[in-house]
């Protein structure tokens, strides 16, 4: 199977939205659980089983969600979305897709998050990223031509999975400000033993077209403009300090450690798997020696009841206890640990007591991951600990070069964070970078 991002243009005026068809997608229904209460939060698996007898064909798919999706086609990632937008402008992702024959499987991960704070709830437990818009939790796929049938939500016989009880929602303990949502805890018990999947319940049918010239409220579709993210295993970095106890720190370098670390290195570099003894606590700090936007995804066997926790930093704090950290408590040289607490900000998985496989459901960022194991009576086989970067692939438009080695280094770092274009201004040219593990204004006058 391949698969990759293709981009349409709408037909039609963009105010025909919801009154008449404009998008492929328009073609397919809205759907969620039969079962699932307006406004709550949903954890769900949409599935499709269908058969092709014809040779490889080359097919496009129409996708979008609310409010997240993860897309897989007989287990492999074809894409995640939507890309940010608003509810008058709903992102549709359209990918092309070379399939041969035999039975395909497609697989939508699908989530909405309730926002207490809307109620104006004070001390909300449950927020969700504060960029994230939404009408309503939905899930659409459209198919073209013969496809249709075969595919198109409100058509296919798809049917549904309710996770919800698995993912347990937890308000980040955070010292500052905080708008990206809160930490996910999975149970792989309840995640492995979810109901058998339902037929899907419409919501919102397929737009045919209104005589009348009235306009469905909700989703109005759009043809996404963005590429599809990149996403890159991480393997590099170093394991910077290993502890036989589930600790914030204040952390020692490893040589300082009398835990070994080759079963870490195995595991981060992907060469191997990690077995943790029951009864035991162990806590890695890996550094990245980058910084990295991007999420974390746990695949275990065996040990029920372990808990496994990765939390995400971008530098440690100058501080003894995790109490007394607040936003104005220095964190000194990034590249330094030593004697440093860990305050972050991350997810919690419950281990099963076969194979679990725990995704990721909102992206983390940081230069350090802290990785804690708790066991409990078996032990626990950690077979995979997978960290992807996401980004979006931005081609070089211009080049920057001086006399200044120190200013050049800055350039070449400002290639991959965040560039604000050099101004001009009374004979002063001022270079400024914006990164997080950096900040710098530097100029000079003629």
């Amino acid at each position: 199977m391949s698969a990759s991002r293709q981009f349409l243009v709408a037909s039609g005026l963009a105010a025909d939205a919801n009154v008449l068809p404009r998008h492929p997608a328009d073609a397919a229904s809205w759907v969620w659980h039969p079962d699932g209460a307006l406004g709550q939060t949903a954890f769900l698996r949409f599935v499709l089983e269908f058969e092709l007898t014809e040779p490889a064909v080359a097919q496009r798919l129409h996708v979008t969600a609310d409010q997240r999706f993860q897309l897989r086609l007989d287990g492999e990632v074809v894409g995640h979305g939507p890309d940010r937008s608003e509810v008058e402008n709903w992102s549709v992702a359209t990918y092309e897709l070379t399939l041969g024959a035999g039975t395909h499987r497609i697989e939508a991960l699908v989530w909405w998050l309730r926002d207490d704070t809307v109620a104006g709830a004070t001390n909300a437990t449950l927020k969700p990223p504060v960029a994230q818009a939404t009408w309503r939790g939905g899930f659409l796929l459209a198919g073209e031509n013969e496809f249709a049938e075969r595919m198109n939500t409100g058509r296919a016989p798809w049917r549904v999975e309710d996770l919800t009880a698995a993912v347990h929602i937890v308000r980040p303990a955070f010292y500052a400000y905080h708008d990206i949502g809160p930490e996910f805890h999975v149970d792989g018990m309840l995640w492995n033993a979810a109901a058998r999947p339902v037929p899907v319940a419409v919501i919102a049918a397929a737009i045919l077209g209104n005589p009348h010239g009235v306009q469905r409220p909700g989703w109005r579709l759009q043809p996404t403009t963005l590429p599809e993210q990149s996403r890159t295993a991480v393997t590099g970095g170093r394991v910077r300090a290993l502890s036989n106890a589930w600790t914030d720190g204040p952390f020692s370098e490893l040589g300082e450690s009398t835990v070994t670390s080759d079963g870490w290195h195995d595991l981060i570099s992907g060469r191997g798997e990690l077995v943790v003894p029951p009864h035991s606590e162990q806590t890695l700090l890996w550094d990245f020696e980058d910084y990295v936007c991007g999420s974390a995804t746990l695949t275990t066997t065996g040990g029920h009841g372990s808990r496994v926790r990765t939390d995400w930093a971008e530098a440690l704090h100058e501080s003894a206890t995790r109490g007394a950290v607040t936003k104005d408590t220095p964190k000194g040289h990034r590249g330094e640990i030593e004697g440093k607490l860990f305050y972050g900000f991350g997810d919690e998985f419950l281990a099963s007591e076969g194979d679990a496989h725990f995704p990721a459901w909102w992206w983390r960022a940081g230069r350090y991951l802290r990785v804690q194991v708790r066991t409990a009576d078996a032990a626990l086989t950690i077979r995979a600990l997978t960290i992807t970067a996401t980004g979006y692939t931005l081609g070089e438009a211009t080049r920057f070069a001086s006399e200044d080695p120190a200013l050049n280094e800055i350039a070449a770092r400002c290639e991959k964070k965040r560039f604000v274009p050099v101004r001009t201004r009374c004979g002063r040219i001022v270079l400024t970078t914006n990164r997080w593990l950096m900040s710098a204004t530097v100029g000079w006058r003629d």
